[in-house]
């Protein structure tokens, strides 16, 4: 019988690479600026404070706490009215006493006169209302004048400089592919 045989043998191809990759470099110089303004730096400002008006008399009048001029006199009518009631009180004692002739005794005009008074009392807030403190307000003014300016600004950019050299890869071959056959015939 008849045999064959086939033998296939290879070598591997074998390569080097060398590759560069050389630094990129971007420039550019500073932009140019150049800003220019009219008008004026200053403001006006102006400024008219506000007034606040109290008036309190009415409310110092009910707490007693008045011009001495007025006290003075509101004194003297005190003691005017207190002159009068005295006076009076007199001519009524002395018409009082006219009539013991008629049956009225001493002691009971003594009676009368010793009896003593009834306390009196009143609780009042002061002041008595809101509308004896009176307040008026001025409003105020404030005024800005800020002058009419103008701000022009320019930038002028210079060109920019990239550079990007370009890779390079090199290969070689090391060793080449290679690729037999062998045939053998058996008997």
């Amino acid at each position: 019988m008849l045999t064959s045989r086939l033998f296939v043998q290879t070598t591997p191809a074998v390569l080097k690479t060398e590759t560069s990759r050389p630094p990129m470099s971007i420039n550019q110089e500073f932009v140019n600026m150049t800003i220019t303004k009219t008008g004026s730096d200053f403001l006006s400002i102006s400024s008219e404070a506000a007034k606040l008006f109290i008036d309190q008399s009415r409310a110092f009048e009910e707490a007693n706490l008045k011009k001495i001029t007025q006290l003075t006199k509101e004194w003297a009518q005190q003691g005017k009215a207190a002159a009068m009631n005295y006076a009076a009180d007199k001519a009524h004692e002395g018409n009082q006493l006219a009539r013991i002739e008629r049956g009225i005794t001493v002691a009971s005009l003594t009676k009368q006169k010793l009896a003593p008074e009834v306390p009196a009392s009143t609780i009042q807030y002061m002041p008595h209302s809101v509308d004896r403190v009176r307040i008026h307000v001025e409003r105020g003014d404030l005024q800005v004048i800020a002058p009419d300016s103008k701000l022009h600004i320019e930038m002028n950019a210079n060109s920019l400089d990239l550079r990007i050299p370009k890779w390079e890869v090199k290969t070689q071959v090391v060793q080449k592919p290679a690729i037999s056959f062998t045939f053998e015939k058996h008997v």
